[in-house]
């Protein structure tokens, strides 16, 4: 099976974005590696398949920033097996992505940081059988919802950056087998931050 040659990072494509996003997500948990995928180019974001080919094992995808909607989503149709990690950081997109999303059964990590999404998003999120990555910063998401989160048992990173977050929300997450937790520029306490640390003494905090 052949694959593209050149899977360096594109020109046009930010440096700090893909330090935000990418690197930080190498790890033993979204089992990825560099050379199985790469951030598309905003000019190739219209033909995914002709970038990188129908029988490629793309394994990671970045978007640029709001460069895809919800219909360039549903392009990534002949990954769907084999997907791992995506990004789509700033598109506009809305639930009906996320509700498209749940079918791509190896999906392990997904940042959908200041995307348009809302709490409705969260009733999907249960059906993502392999997801343990979600990256919800900045959305419309309410945190009185994200209770809801607690259906998806397999979560251990999980980034809230930038949602209206309260000391009672946040109390809901402790089941959750969570190894990181992202709650900058949150509602919530210094209080409440100490008091999930002791119960949860190996789950990295981001307050």
């Amino acid at each position: 099976m052949s694959r593209p040659v050149d899977v360096s990072q594109p020109k046009g494509v930010n440096d700090e974005y893909v330090q935000q996003g990418v690197s930080e997500n190498w790890n033993k948990e979204l089992k990825v590696d560099l050379c199985d995928g790469r951030s598309v180019p905003r000019s190739s974001v219209g033909d995914v398949q002709g970038t990188f080919g129908p029988d490629w094992n793309l394994r990671w995808l970045i978007i640029p920033p709001r460069a895809i909607t919800d219909q360039g989503i549903h392009k990534l149709e002949p990954y769907r097996e084999t997907l791992l990690y995506l990004d789509v950081s700033d598109a506009s997109i809305t639930d009906d992505a996320v509700e498209f999303l749940k079918s791509f059964s190896s999906l392990r990590g997904l940042s959908l940081r200041r995307t348009k999404i809302t709490s409705q998003a969260l009733n999907s999120f249960r059906d993502f059988p392999s997801l343990v990555m979600l990256n919800l910063s900045g959305t419309q998401v309410k945190g009185k919802d994200i209770i809801r989160l607690c259906e998806c048992p397999k979560l251990t990173r999980l980034i809230l950056n930038d949602l209206p977050i309260t000391d009672e929300d946040v109390t809901r997450l402790m089941d959750l087998p969570l190894t990181e937790l992202g709650l900058e520029r949150t509602r919530l306490s210094s209080k409440k931050i100490e008091e999930f640390r002791t119960t949860k003494p190996n789950c990295l905090i981001h307050y």
